[in-house]
């Protein structure tokens, strides 16, 4: 039999894994948040532009934000999707 086929678990903690561990699936859990947190802030912005309410948006956004505080480096995918948001935002608005 190959070693080729032996199950090695990596020595290294993923990036994505929550600081305190034991989330199954966490990379894709926080591929959807992020995701997630920039569908949220996109419409948020655009209901800014618009002139339309955000009911309940800022606590949902605040409720997602916190969730993905919980991984290692949360506050830098934040930042990230923020900065998306701001980069996409006068392209889309130019149509509108």
């Amino acid at each position: 039999m190959s070693n080729d086929l032996i199950y090695k678990p990596q020595e290294e903690k993923i990036s994505s894994e929550p600081d305190f561990g034991l989330f199954d699936r966490s990379r894709k859990k926080s591929s959807r948040s992020k995701a997630d947190l920039f569908e949220l802030l996109l419409v948020k912005e655009l209901n800014k532009y618009s002139k339309l309410s955000c009911l309940n948006l800022n606590d949902e956004i605040k409720n997602l934000i916190n969730k993905i505080k919980l991984f290692k480096d949360g506050s830098t995918r934040i930042k990230e999707q923020n900065k998306r948001v701001r980069l996409l935002l006068p392209y889309i608005t130019k149509e509108l």
